[in-house]
């Protein structure tokens, strides 16, 4: 090694030194027969910029100056990597002797120094933002927890909606239905009425064929036509008319129905009514009346 180059080196060890400080350690190697290389042999501990990172990430640059350095490229390693993956540590060392190629002619070790450190601020600070902080995983748990709440009272208000639909369609159907009885209700009530208007004009009818002396005669309960079908009509009042049938008991009318109820019986149909006169005071009494 000559003096010039023998100076450069001392005086970039120098530097590096005041620069890196404690992080800079002089490493003593020594041959098999226990004399000391006079290659300047050292390790920078390297930190990240990012001071966030300082106190988790770093790496020992292990470098060798040869004796013809810096006209050659120092021997670099890595070791004693902090925070970094064994990917990572090949990539930057690959990254690191490939810029000293570059420099070969003057003083790099400095510059690669600060090449490693932005590096392994980079890498994980690209990491960092792949794993999220333990802050942003609460907030996410936070926000996570917000939208559950969220999608829960939005289901229950659907489910309210749902049921207040449902309730109000179930109200509708009761009274369309209600509104339908009526309907029929009205209906029948209106069939009646027009019953008892066909009735009514029929015994104007019939009565008209009589004199004005026309007889009525109304029964405590209604005369069933066929006791054993009440469905087939009934009635409580008759108008009698004298019939030509003459009885020596009783006198004999012929009688109409006035009120005839049943739709299976006409107005027009005749019956025959015999009136006995009774003078016993016994059978003008309820046990009389039951007998008879």
């Amino acid at each position: 090694m000559d003096e010039a180059t023998k100076e450069i080196q001392q005086n970039e060890l120098a530097a590096l030194k005041a620069i890196f400080m404690d992080d800079f350690k002089d490493v003593v190697a020594k041959t098999a027969w226990n004399v000391r290389q006079a290659a300047p042999e050292f390790v920078i501990q390297v930190r990240p910029t990012d001071d966030e990172l300082k106190g988790r990430v770093s790496v020992g640059l292990h470098v060798r100056l040869p004796m013809a350095y810096p006209r050659a490229a120092p021997q670099l390693t890595l070791e004693n990597g902090h925070g970094l993956s064994e990917a990572q540590q090949h990539s930057a060392l690959a990254m690191l002797k490939q810029q000293a190629e570059t420099l070969i002619g003057g003083e790099m070790v400095y510059e690669l120094a600060i090449l490693l450190s932005e590096y392994i601020t980079t890498t994980n600070s690209a990491a960092q933002v792949a794993r999220p902080s333990f802050h942003q995983q609460m907030v996410e748990r936070e926000q996570a927890g917000r939208q559950a709440i969220m999608e829960r009272e939005a289901e229950l208000r659907r489910l309210k909606q749902q049921a207040y639909v449902e309730e109000q369609e179930e109200l509708q159907r009761r009274i369309r239905a209600e509104v339908a009885r009526k309907q029929q209700q009205l209906l029948s009530d209106e069939q009646r009425q027009r019953h008892l208007n066909d009735v009514t004009d029929a015994v104007h009818s019939v009565a008209g064929k009589w004199a004005e002396g026309i007889q009525l005669l109304k029964f405590e309960k209604p005369i069933l036509l066929d006791p054993q079908m009440a469905r087939d009509g009934w009635f409580t009042t008759v108008a009698l008319e004298e019939s030509s049938i003459g009885d020596s008991l009783c006198t004999v009318f012929d009688a109409y129905p006035t009120d005839l109820v049943g739709a299976s019986t006409h107005l027009s149909d005749r019956f025959t009514v015999q009136c006995f006169t009774v003078t016993a005071l016994h059978y003008l009494k309820d046990q009389g009346r039951r007998q008879m």
